[in-house]
């Protein structure tokens, strides 16, 4: 889908707006927008954050990520973001033409795609072993994440919680509700 420069320009307007009147508001790099930076924040006020972000306050320690870090079955995808993520790539890419990019994006989509319809569910899904590590390790309360686009609120066996964000299509988007320790799974109408 094709955004218009209007609709950006509208968009980035009312993000500054809001982060202006004292927003916080914070990102993480997901499958298409690491490219995103500084230029970003500045225009929009926006935070991008890192991966794996552990925030705290006196009733949880949450952990939020994109969540394809957790995704370690998916070999052919970890290894595709990597490459995407390289100096050298970034750096490659960016010195194309604008029309040379968005044919690359395009056809990167439609790979995706067909390999991701011929892979075993397991494998595109989370590694719950890795998931029981990085929770233990931390000491986590609550893990938040998005990428395998499964929403729902799974309970650990260590007593901690992971919650899994939907996909933002179809018309329909997906929020974690966070209060005084307790999460709340909502979709709505786009």
């Amino acid at each position: 889908m094709m955004i218009s420069t209007q609709l950006i320009k509208i968009l980035f307007k009312t993000l500054k707006k809001a982060t202006d009147s004292g927003l916080n508001i914070f990102l993480i790099h997901g499958n298409r927008d690491f490219l995103l930076g500084s230029k970003f924040e500045e225009m929009t006020g926006i935070q991008i954050i890192d991966d794996m972000t552990i925030i705290e306050d006196e009733f949880c320690k949450i952990m939020v990520s994109h969540g394809d870090v957790f995704c370690t079955d998916d070999i052919e995808y970890q290894n595709l973001k990597k490459t995407l993520r390289s100096e050298e790539w970034i750096e490659s890419f960016l010195s194309r033409s604008i029309e040379e990019r968005i044919d690359f994006a395009n056809q990167l989509r439609s790979q995706s795609a067909e390999s991701s319809s011929n892979k075993a569910e397991n494998i595109m899904d989370v590694n719950a072993d890795y998931v029981d590590e990085v929770v233990g390790k931390n000491n986590l309360d609550l893990l938040i994440h998005g990428h395998t686009h499964r929403p729902a609120i799974h309970k650990l066996d260590s007593g901690a919680s992971r919650a899994v964000l939907g996909s933002w299509e179809n018309n329909e988007g997906w929020i974690i509700e966070y209060k005084q320790g307790n999460i709340d799974l909502k979709s709505f109408p786009l």
